[in-house]
């Protein structure tokens, strides 16, 4: 996970007429049956329309996990908070964050693993007594466990052990007091998947000869010129946040004396 930027406004659907009535009908239905369902926004997830504009803000990237994605497939639109409960998630006798469905800070482009297989209703608080159950409540008493990757910084609480030769470079938490590096880590999955895993070793071993010729090449009393500039543009392309495990790039670089040059 990386850090992101502040979003852009939200796109106009998100702030239409049609929303209102929509959130209209979710009260209602909700004090009518007692509940929401999947089916009470039949016809009415807009949020779906916001998809293109999440995914060049995020740079195609899952926020989680990194993983590029197209647009139009093996992608999501996640509710940070999600807007359904299911199987006492987020919390036995909740309904969900019904009343954020559309709210354009609440959404994020994902991966459908990551949305779908690991995260799905999960949205655990450090204290469970500051939950939000109902539209008005306050949502600034909250605290999550899962990270926000606008408001949160990831990069400060999850590393990686790029030395570790059983595992290829393992995920885990750091300056984590609170344990939310370790939930988001466990609710995500970002630990044992093989994709990410296998994409990680990948991107070490390119890493590693970037790394080993450009402390060559300083450590030199040789002027090598563009031979230099050219890996270290290599170095800027992996810890670009357009690239995939731009975070991992980001804590590999740094650890190897290199964060001068990202």
């Amino acid at each position: 996970m990386i850090k992101l930027d502040t979003k852009p406004p939200a796109p106009d659907v998100l702030s239409r007429r049609k929303i209102d009535n929509a959130l209209a009908h979710l009260e209602s239905q909700l004090e009518k049956n007692g509940g929401l369902s999947s089916e009470d926004f039949n016809g009415k997830n807009y949020w779906g329309e916001v998809k293109k504009d999440l995914s060049e803000f995020q740079h195609g990237k899952c926020c989680f996990c990194e993983i590029g994605r197209n647009a139009n497939r093996e992608s999501d639109v996640d509710h940070f908070r999600p807007k359904l409960a299911h199987n006492n998630e987020p919390a036995p006798g909740h309904d969900g964050y019904w009343w954020l469905a559309y709210t354009w800070d609440n959404l994020f482009f994902v991966c459908s693993e990551c949305n779908s297989a690991y995260k799905k209703n999960f949205f655990p608080l450090i204290d469970e007594e500051d939950r939000a159950f109902n539209r008005g409540d306050d949502l600034l008493q909250e605290r999550p466990y899962l990270l926000d990757p606008v408001k949160d910084d990831p990069e400060q609480c999850i590393i990686y052990d790029y030395t570790n030769h059983k595992v290829p470079v393992p995920v885990s938490s750091a300056n984590d007091n609170e344990g939310r590096g370790r939930k988001t880590i466990e609710v995500l999955g970002l630990h044992k998947r093989t994709e990410l895993i296998t994409g990680r070793s990948e991107k070490l071993k390119n890493m590693q000869i970037c790394a080993k010729a450009i402390n060559h090449m300083e450590q030199s009393d040789k002027d090598f010129g563009d031979q230099l500039e050219q890996n270290i543009e290599s170095l800027k392309s992996h810890t670009n946040s357009k690239s995939q495990f731009a975070g991992f790039a980001r804590f590999y670089y740094n650890q190897v004396g290199l964060a001068n040059h990202i």
